[in-house]
């Protein structure tokens, strides 16, 4: 089965409550969007609830405040090497296996139900994004690391990171994807991607993939302004 979700770049928890009644999986971006670490709570409370409250964060040590505030899920970009990889999996675990400190948030009712936070992290999911090209030169390492669930490829940065910007049919970036998708295939690791569109969807979900994150509420909200304007023209033409 594929998940289907969407990221959050506008940072607008109303936005975000309009759309968790239509969505099971909603990212929030604080890589590239709008959201920050001030407006997550809101983010959050908009998208109760959704079941897949995810965040792209942008550094490996926010995630501890993104799972304590009550996100279920993290993205992680441009991981570049094993140890960076397995330094960014730590911050999302609690010891023995990893580094994150446990201490009162949202998701224990602020420390009322602090247990909870202990029960529930194993449930929590990690998927480290696959856009550079140390992280595919070591994947092979990579892939094998306990305590990650999947891993996003990320089609924009590694096509700048090959020398082929946003030449997103070039043979050299569809190869590397392969390999990154035969690597999944052999260690039984779940892989996802982006997609720009539907019809993109379609074709990597007939490839295997577990996870597809269709554009973007900025995205969708200009496509469809896009087609609202092409049938305004229709009746009134300049």
């Amino acid at each position: 089965m594929t998940r289907v979700g969407i990221f959050l770049g506008l940072g607008s928890p109303g936005i975000a409550e309009l759309l968790a009644d239509q969505m099971s999986l909603m990212v929030m971006d604080l890589e590239h969007g709008l959201n920050d670490e001030e407006n997550t709570l809101s983010m959050l409370r908009a998208m109760s609830q959704v079941p897949y409250r995810w965040a792209r964060i942008s550094r490996p040590d926010q995630a501890g405040k993104m799972f304590d505030l009550g996100a279920n899920g993290v993205l992680i970009p441009q991981i570049r090497s094993y140890e960076e990889a397995v330094r960014a999996v730590e911050q999302c675990k609690y010891p023995p296996y990893g580094k994150r400190g446990l201490g009162p948030g949202r998701a224990s009712l602020y420390g009322y139900n602090i247990g909870h936070l202990v029960e529930t992290e194993p449930q929590n999911e990690v998927w480290l994004q696959i856009e550079t090209l140390g992280a595919v030169e070591q994947f092979h390492q990579i892939v094998s690391i306990e305590g990650i669930n999947g891993f996003f490829i990320g089609p924009g940065d590694l096509s700048m990171e090959l020398g082929i910007p946003g030449q997103f049919g070039h043979p050299k970036l569809g190869e590397t994807i392969a390999s990154i998708i035969e690597e999944c295939k052999r260690f039984q690791k779940p892989w996802g991607i982006f997609c720009p569109s539907i019809e993109h969807a379609e074709g990597w979900i007939q490839r295997g993939a577990s996870l597809v994150l269709v554009g973007s509420d900025a995205l969708w909200l200009l496509n469809g302004i896009n087609s609202l304007n092409g049938w305004k023209r229709k009746y009134s033409p300049k």
